[in-house]
Parts: C-alpha cells; sequence; structure tokens
C-alpha cells in the first residue's frame, strides 16, 4: 500500500517537474536558434518555428513536449545539429553503466569488508583508523570530483589522461560510506 501511495504521489510531481523545466526554458532569453549564427532572413525564421512547432500557443507545445517524454522522444540536441537527444543518450549509456556497474562492484568489494571488519573490532584503534581513512577518502574523493568536468559523452572511463582519474572517485566515496 506505501509503495502505490509513493507511485500515485509521483505522477503529479512528475508533471510539476516537467511543467517547471518547460517553462523555465521558454523564459529563458533568446532561442535555439540564435547562438552561432549570424541572423537570418524573416522566411528562415518562419520556417524554423513551424518545423519545430514554436509558433503554436505555449500550452500547444507543452502538450507536444509531454506527448514525446511520454514516448521516449526527447526531440533534436541542439548542441549536436546532426543529432537527436535519443542518439546520444544511446551512445553514452553503455559507458555510463560499464563506470556505474564497476563503481557499485568497487564500492562494495572494498566497503563492506571494511564495514565488517570496523564492526568486528569496534572500540579499538584499529577500528577508528579504517572510519577515518574512509572519512579521509570521502572527502578526498568529493574534493576530486567536484573540481574536474565530467568527460564527455564519447570518452572511455579508462582514459586516465581525459577524466582525469574519476574511475575510482565515485566508487572510493560509495566505499568509504559502507565502511562507516
Amino acid at each position: 500500500m506505501y509503495f502505490l501511495k509513493r507511485l500515485i504521489f509521483a505522477i503529479p510531481l512528475l508533471l510539476v517537474i516537467s511543467a517547471l523545466a518547460f517553462w523555465l526554458v521558454h523564459i529563458a532569453p533568446g532561442g535555439p536558434f540564435d547562438r552561432d549564427r549570424a541572423p537570418a532572413s524573416p522566411e528562415i525564421e518562419r520556417n524554423l518555428e513551424a518545423k519545430y512547432h514554436l509558433n503554436e500557443p505555449i500550452w500547444k507545445q507543452y502538450l507536444r513536449y509531454l506527448d514525446g517524454l511520454l514516448h521516449g522522444d526527447f526531440g533534436p540536441s541542439l548542441k549536436y545539429r546532426d543529432h537527436s537527444v535519443n542518439d546520444l543518450i544511446d551512445q553514452g549509456f553503455p559507458v555510463s553503466m560499464t563506470l556505474g556497474s564497476l563503481a557499485f562492484c568497487f564500492a562494495l568489494g572494498v566497503g563492506l569488508p571494511l564495514g565488517f571488519f570496523t564492526a568486528a573490532r569496534r572500540g579499538r584503534w584499529i577500528a577508528l583508523g579504517v572510519l577515518l581513512s574512509a572519512a579521509a577518502i570521502a572527502g578526498a574523493s568529493c574534493g576530486y570530483f567536484m573540481r574536474f568536468d565530467l568527460p564527455d559523452v564519447q570518452g572511455n572511463p579508462f582514459d586516465y589522461t581525459t577524466n582525469d582519474g574519476k574511475a575510482f572517485t565515485v566508487p572510493g566515496l560509495r566505499a568509504s560510506r559502507l565502511a562507516r
């Protein structure tokens, strides 16, 4: 029953979040075609607005947006002109899934044994040392993770020249939480 209540509450919450995201994008100054190009003729502007339904009322645009979300169509990418958002997600998902799975395995493989070790020796100096080292790893991981940009979608998570070793930052943080 608890799960059903949460699920029913999630539906209006998702609608509110999608509406906020939609309205925030629409109230931002400029448009999707204003960046990195010379001003187009009014005819080209009208054609682009018609193609992407930007000439329709806001409520119709929002309904189209919701319809696209419900059908899994996230539309064209405004950054990568020849790709849709779905293409970019399809391209980046295997890399993200691999990194997430390895991080999860590393966190469990290191964090659980350290947690058991600490629980078995509770109150001794060695347990305190493990907990302090776990806290230090968590602090270093947070600082390291926040300092650098995330790698590109096309990036290799095991190429430490491009992603600065973030493959071990996230699992180190999780392992330290498990050890505590």
